[in-house]
């Protein structure tokens, strides 16, 4: 009997095997967000957990500090993970051992973060919330370095509606919050800054601004440079490309729901030349996250319908990955060498797909035996 019981812990107490590159929560419904590392070497994905990609290790895994999060990027030299989310949370963590290296929460007032991005120097974070405050931040020195707050058209509804006005006001004040050494107030209009993208120079950023239009800032002043003035009635993800020549711009006309009658959606991207202002070419009837190719020849989209290739020069369609009714794709990217895409699936218990980018079939980028637990 005893001997049954004890083999009984012992069959218990083993861990569940962790199938390589799943959420890191068990129970979760759905994928939030994930990034890849410069050199192609490892992934980080939602609440948060590392993987190495050649051998399906789990390198970090889930450590409870993070109550929800919608965008991470890793350091240029990988040492460090920016993660922004829920209830203002914006953490630096050191991605070799886990722990907090700058806990920068709340400072965009007790909002959403969508965005972090890391200067290609590595020098400088960026990250934008939903109150429409784009934030500058001195990596080296742990300094406050830009705040940019535009007039936002959002109406964040009447609950929510007094602490969006005090978190406005407490930024829009003469004195400039957290010591920030560049402080500068818009008066464009805009909805939302719902994604943003740093020009490969560092020295300008793009915003999806909720609304027909695209701006270009300078980084560290916030001086408007350039206005792109899309077909769409909304803009809500934008993305250089790897030389800063161009710049791919996601959004849609929508419609609201009448009554028992479906809302209206006619989604699109467009690819711009930067220098010319000018739109190139349209991709037609699709919408979501944005990459480009290393050689910028390619642009992977990934949204509601699943994930979609396109001829830069042409706007047409390569091909579909994994296309399916009804599953959605929240993340996509491409490794460094431009042979493999990876996706992010919406359903939390899918895990991270990678395709030949030449022929948009599923491959498998371990090289090893996977773990079945973090490493040590």
């Amino acid at each position: 009997m005893i001997a049954m019981m004890v083999a009984m812990y012992i069959f218990e107490a083993q861990p569940m095997p962790i199938k390589p590159f799943t959420h890191d929560l068990p129970d979760a419904t759905s994928h939030d967000c994930f990034c890849v590392s410069r050199d192609g070497k490892k992934l980080a994905m939602n609440s948060w957990a590392i993987w190495d990609i050649s051998s399906g290790k789990r390198l970090l895994g889930y450590e409870g500090k993070t109550r929800g999060a919608h965008a991470m990027d890793f350091s240029p030299d990988g040492h460090l993970l920016a993660v922004g989310g829920n209830y203002g949370e914006l953490f630096l963590f050191d991605a070799r051992a886990g722990h907090v290296v700058w806990d920068l929460t709340l400072k965009h007032g007790d909002d959403i973060l969508n965005q972090v991005e890391f200067t290609p120097d590595g020098r400088y974070l960026v990250s934008a919330s939903d109150n429409a405050m784009l934030r500058v931040w001195d990596v080296q020195n742990k300094q406050a370095q830009a705040l940019f707050c535009f007039n936002s058209k959002k109406d964040n509804g009447n609950a929510g509606w007094e602490d969006y006005l005090r978190a406005w006001r407490a930024l829009a004040g003469d004195k400039p919050p957290d010591g920030v050494k560049t402080f500068v107030v818009l008066k464009k209009p805009i909805w939302s800054i719902s994604d943003f993208s740093i020009s490969p120079d560092g020295r300008t950023v793009a915003l999806a601004t909720g609304t027909s239009e695209v701006l270009v800032l300078e980084l560290l002043t916030g001086k408007m440079l350039k206005t792109l003035r899309t077909g769409q009635v909304t803009t809500l993800s934008v993305k250089f490309s790897g030389d800063g020549k161009l710049v791919a711009v996601g959004g849609g006309d929508f419609t609201a729901p009448d009554n028992d009658k479906p809302g209206l959606c006619k989604c699109s991207i467009e690819i711009w030349d930067v220098a010319t202002e000018k739109r190139l070419v349209s991709c037609l009837d699709h919408l979501g996250c944005l990459a480009f190719s290393p050689d910028n020849k390619t642009l992977v989209s990934g949204g509601v319908t699943g994930a979609h290739v396109w001829d830069v020069a042409t706007g047409r369609q390569r091909f579909a990955l994994g296309q399916q009714k009804g599953r959605g794709i929240k993340g996509v990217a491409y490794l460094p060498d431009g042979k493999t895409i990876l996706t992010l699936p919406s359903e939390g218990n899918e895990p991270i797909q990678f395709w030949d980018a030449a022929t948009g079939k599923l491959v498998s980028p371990v090289k090893g035996p996977s773990s079945s637990s973090p490493a040590k």
